[in-house]
C-alpha cells in the first residue's frame, strides 16, 4: 500500500464519523477557507514550496469523508480519497501535468 494512501486509511480509522467540535480538540483551529461543510487544515513543509492540505468532510457537523492533498508553489499535485459510497476503497490521483 502507497505511504500516501496509509496516511489516509490511518486519518479515515481515526477520525471517520467525529464530531466537528471533536475535531477542532484534536487538530486545532481550521483554516479561514474553511465552513461549516468542510474543514481545512495545512501544513507547509520545504520552506513553503509544498503544502499539504487535510479536509474533513462534514455532514449534520460529523466528518463523512477525508481527503488529502498537496501543492507544490500553488500548483496542485496529488490528492489521496477514500469512497465510502458503493465499495469502500482508497484512491490516489495525480493531478501534475509533466
Amino acid at each position: 500500500m502507497n505511504k500516501k494512501i496509509k496516511k489516509l486509511k490511518k486519518l479515515v480509522d481515526k477520525n471517520l464519523r467525529r464530531k466537528k467540535q471533536e475535531i477542532f480538540q484534536l487538530f486545532g483551529t481550521p483554516s479561514k477557507r474553511s465552513d461549516d461543510y468542510i474543514l481545512f487544515y495545512e501544513r507547509y513543509t520545504y520552506l513553503g514550496f509544498i503544502r499539504d492540505v487535510t479536509s474533513f468532510i462534514l455532514e449534520e457537523n460529523t466528518v463523512v469523508d477525508i481527503y488529502i492533498s498537496r501543492y507544490f508553489l500553488g500548483k496542485e499535485i496529488w490528492d489521496v480519497f477514500y469512497y465510502e459510497e458503493q465499495e469502500p476503497e482508497y484512491k490516489l490521483i495525480w493531478s501534475f501535468k509533466y
